[in-house]
């Protein structure tokens, strides 16, 4: 993700960061972006301290569930979080998957709510003493299930999977550091909304889809490319145009999510009913 502000956040898939598409050029949420969920994939967050001189705390939440805790110490300073940690040494990766749907009433209303999302906070903190006691995030969780009731209209793909346990490459030590919080509420919030190739198609053809660099800020690449040559990102218009396409979406599947099947006209107008 662009860097808005002091802080940047990324998304590796397979040790490759993820393309990602702003909502909307004109939107006011900045902090928001698309990225692809490519099923069976790992994927790990880079969060990073650009330009901020002081002590942050960086929280993240996939799916609503509350994964890491870290802190970064001034500008450049980054924390590359592999999965959720279950010991100093061990990790559950991260792994994109389909949606499980469960029976009503056993889903959890805030992870529904947030499912196919990544979060990350910002914190500004001062360091009050360092204790003993492991850097973890608790039991190994599993992948969040979705009530199917709620699931219906709800244009989310796939939710996060962790796997099997494995050797982090980046162990911690067995003390953490106490912190007393400047800001009750994030000073930034950053999201990344994850979806399978039809989902994300389908979310981005109701707005107008903007490519973004990892290297810069939404609000530079907007005047930018007022000024910028109309050849500089033509590869990228093409591969993201929505001029002609249409999405049927069938809610009458009750054992699994909705279906997207994309609609396409022809030269002449008429609409082609071959899926992809």
């Amino acid at each position: 993700m662009p860097h808005i502000g002091p802080f940047s956040v990324t998304i590796l898939i397979d040790n490759v960061p993820a393309e990602e598409y702003a909502p909307d050029a004109d939107a006011e949420d900045d902090n928001t972006r698309y990225i692809e969920a490519k099923e069976g994939a790992r994927f790990l967050v880079q969060v990073r301290s650009e330009c901020y001189a002081g002590l942050v705390s960086a929280w993240l939440y996939v799916d609503g569930v509350d994964n890491f805790r870290g802190l970064l110490n001034g500008v450049g300073s980054t924390q590359l979080v592999e999965g959720r940690r279950i010991t100093p040494t061990a990790i559950q990766p991260f792994i994109f998957a389909p949606v499980q749907l469960v029976e009503d009433g056993e889903s959890n209303a805030k992870q529904t709510l947030e499912s196919g999302t990544i979060r990350v906070e910002f914190r500004r903190a001062i360091a009050i003493r360092e204790e003993e006691g492991p850097c973890t995030m608790g039991p190994n969780v599993s992948q969040v299930k979705l009530n199917e009731k709620s699931k219906k209209g709800a244009l989310v793909s796939h939710t996060t999977k962790y796997g099997a346990p494995v050797a982090s490459t980046e162990p911690r030590s067995s003390k953490k550091t106490i912190v007393e919080y400047i800001d009750k509420e994030p000073m930034m919030t950053f999201v990344i909304k994850y979806r399978s190739h039809d989902y994300l198609d389908f979310e981005l053809s109701k707005q107008t889809p903007q490519p973004v660099s990892p290297a810069h800020s939404p609000r530079v690449n907007r005047a930018a490319k007022r000024e910028a040559s109309p050849y500089d990102n033509a590869s990228k218009r093409v591969k993201r145009e929505r001029t002609g396409d249409y999405f049927l979406i069938d809610l009458t599947d009750d054992d699994g999510p909705p279906r997207v099947t994309r609609l396409r006209t022809t030269v002449d107008g008429a609409i082609d009913l071959t899926e992809d």
